[in-house]
């Protein structure tokens, strides 16, 4: 393996690493001891690849984006219901985040430092807005959404709605009970959103 590789290959492990403590502890929980030990390297190699805490939790805040990234794909690519493609996309979110511990921890920290309203934190939130906002209005277009539904304000509960349903499907069963939790907020959601 060359240098490179391995160098690659080691900040993948400290970030997979970083996000299994973050998941466990939270941001004030969590120790860069602690990270580097599961990682199996030394802190001086912790610190070469991520020099504070922070850049730890910037490097999991870059997988919302990346989360975010692929949802804007996926809009891209659809060219059914509107209604269905959000459906679609907080379904495909869920099943991600309970996949993928990285995206867990940055669920987790944006929750918990959000309270210091992170400007980084709260551009995820806000691109995820845009995009739900973008599905809703074209939807509406259509026709597919009722008269009553205005797209900012269905993209701005949909955003809080699915950010609380993680986060009591991860206190209340480890993300277990996400997918369940997910189609009853559509089953009842739905019949509401549709034309009549």
């Amino acid at each position: 393996m060359t240098m490179q590789a391995r160098a690659v290959e080691t900040r993948r492990t400290i970030v997979r690493a970083a996000a299994d403590a973050f998941v466990r502890h939270g941001y004030s929980g969590a120790s860069l001891a602690e990270i580097a030990k599961q990682a199996g390297v030394t802190k001086g190699a912790l610190y070469f690849h991520f020099p504070s805490k922070t850049a730890l939790a910037e490097a999991m805040i870059q997988t919302q984006r990346e989360a975010n990234d692929e949802l804007a794909r996926q809009v891209g690519d659809h060219d059914g219901d509107g209604l269905d493609l959000l459906v679609e996309l907080t379904r495909g979110l869920a099943r991600r985040l309970i996949d993928d511990p990285t995206l867990q921890a940055a669920m987790r920290l944006a929750v918990e430092l959000g309270e210091t309203r992170d400007a980084v934190i709260a551009e995820t939130y806000q691109a995820w807005e845009r995009l739900v906002a973008d599905v809703a209005r074209a939807a509406k277009e259509r026709g597919e959404l009722a008269d009553r539904v205005e797209p900012a304000e269905l993209a701005r509960f949909l955003v809080a709605a699915f950010t609380g349903l993680q986060t009591v499907s991860l206190v209340a069963s480890g993300l277990t009970d996400l997918d369940r939790r997910v189609e009853e907020m559509w089953r009842l959601l739905r019949p509401g959103l549709a034309p009549s």
